[in-house]
């Protein structure tokens, strides 16, 4: 689930960006991230694998 998300929200800014909506890439990104933070404590989290 948490690959889907990522899947998800990179192709859907990175839409935004094709069609010059900063904006809406920068809200798909803040989305990202907070999605992201659910996933924190999954031991295949990819940034605390890197800590």
């Amino acid at each position: 689930m948490f690959w889907e998300s990522v899947g998800y929200a990179l192709g859907a800014a990175e839409e935004c960006i094709r069609h010059h909506d900063i904006v809406g890439a920068v809200r798909k990104s803040d989305w990202f991230r907070a999605e992201a933070e659910r996933w924190k404590d999954h031991p295949h989290y990819p940034t605390e694998a890197a800590r």
